[in-house]
């Protein structure tokens, strides 16, 4: 059920949150809660039930962690590579931290 669970939170995540992520104007902790919420409640609905085992556990791990890295990868997306792109570009990527 594990395996299950991942491939619909993965739609989930797909679905509605490829606008929202890549938008500058919504900051991190915002796009962390609704990944908590939308995400994350999909991917746990009745988990309770759930027998673990070693492999569903680090599937489940490992897929949460993957939508963290994609989080922050696309916040890291916003700094700029030479020092005067960096000033140039600060006042718009310091919001997003």
């Amino acid at each position: 059920t594990a395996g299950r669970r991942i491939a619909l939170a993965t739609k989930a995540m797909i679905a509605c949150f490829d606008k929202i992520w890549r938008s500058k104007d919504i900051r991190m902790n915002v796009e962390t809660e609704l990944l908590r919420i939308r995400v994350f409640s999909v991917l746990f609905y009745t988990a309770e039930t759930w027998t673990i085992k070693k492999m569903d556990q680090d599937r489940l791990l490992a897929f949460i962690m993957r939508c963290y890295r994609r989080l922050a990868a696309e916040n890291y997306e916003c700094r700029c590579k030479t020092p005067n792109e960096q000033h140039r570009e600060y006042r718009a990527c310091s919001h997003k931290s």
